[in-house]
């Protein structure tokens, strides 16, 4: 499965209203953003305001680095040569009170884990984690 495949069935339940609601980041295999919508912006600025009390721009949190790290964990121990997405994550993240899901795609490279990406779709969800 490829990108616009991700996306497509990540979005294809949605409404307009709810995608762009949605915040997308892709970042490589090295934790580098390649893209970040609008709206991302603005979810991981109020993740880093939960984490640590205050934002800082170009800063990826903490919760999000480790979110990464765990799908690119998963990522090495499939077989090399593959490509597409090898695994999906979920997890709730944030303040109790604005809880952020994040849905993760590892994206894997048939040339190795170190040319995968990760694709995050973040939105706020409503009421307490």
């Amino acid at each position: 499965m490829h990108i616009d495949q991700v996306m497509g069935s990540a979005l294809s339940q949605a409404t307009s209203a709810q995608i762009a609601d949605r915040g997308i980041v892709v970042l490589s295999s090295g934790l580098q953003v390649l893209y970040m919508s609008g709206r991302a912006a603005e979810i991981v600025k109020s993740l880093q305001q939960a984490e640590t009390g205050t934002a800082i721009p170009g800063i990826v949190p903490t919760v999000i680095e480790d979110f990464c790290m765990g799908m690119l964990q998963a990522l090495s121990t499939q077989p090399h040569g593959s490509s597409g997405i090898s695994c999906e994550i979920r997890r709730l993240a944030g303040h109790p009170e604005r809880p952020i899901l994040l849905r993760g795609f590892a994206l894997q490279n048939e040339r190795g884990v170190e040319r995968s990406h990760v694709v995050i779709i973040m939105e706020e969800r409503s009421g307490r984690c």
